[in-house]
């Protein structure tokens, strides 16, 4: 009967090894593929940056040699540069949101497992036969304080976004609306 019992919680014992290890894969999975979606998006960003910097600076320094179509074309570049990234990444962040949170249910489940090894090896070093080891390790978790503190740091970046792309759209516009693009007004009183 002991040895029955013995075997039993090898067994046990092993099953959760094996799941906990098979949690940390998981885990270490997810962290690259955060990583991969946040280079990804200070790339794009930063491209973003580049990309509308260069178009101001040739709306205000060549403006006399691309003529008014050439001006509207960069203009509408712009606009379709601000809108695509924009979008591209409030996906990315949305995605690694998703992504966080599914990382803090395996890292609960994971500490859950954890929780049991230790519950059993004090059992077993207790000689105490009883077992609570076969409560469910798939209980939800969810931390909606963590959840909002994303949501809002993607709504900043996002605001912060946004300003860039009004301050740009606007500065392109100021630069249309000149005829020459060196004449940017002044302040002369």
């Amino acid at each position: 009967m002991a040895n029955k019992h013995i075997e039993n919680q090898i067994e046990v014992t092993q099953g959760l090894d094996l799941e906990k290890n098979e949690l940390k894969e998981v885990i270490a999975e997810q962290d690259q593929h955060l990583n991969n979606l946040r280079s990804t998006g200070f790339s794009l960003a930063n491209c973003y940056f580049v990309f509308q910097a260069v178009i101001l600076i040739v709306l205000s320094n060549g403006s006399i040699v691309l003529g008014s179509f050439g001006r509207c074309l960069l203009f509408t570049l712009s606009v379709i540069a601000a809108v695509f990234n924009l979008v591209v990444l409030v996906k990315i962040g949305i995605s690694c949101n998703k992504t966080k949170a599914e990382q803090d249910q395996i890292l609960y489940r994971r500490n859950r497992v954890q929780q049991k090894l230790v519950d059993l090896e004090l059992r077993s070093r207790l000689n105490k036969s009883e077992d609570k080891t076969s409560s469910n390790s798939d209980g939800k978790y969810r931390d909606t304080r963590k959840e909002c503190q994303r949501c809002i740091y993607l709504a900043i970046c996002v605001i912060f976004l946004l300003s860039y792309t009004v301050v740009v759209l606007v500065g392109c516009g100021k630069l249309l609306g000149n005829e020459n693009g060196h004449n940017l007004p002044s302040n002369n009183n």
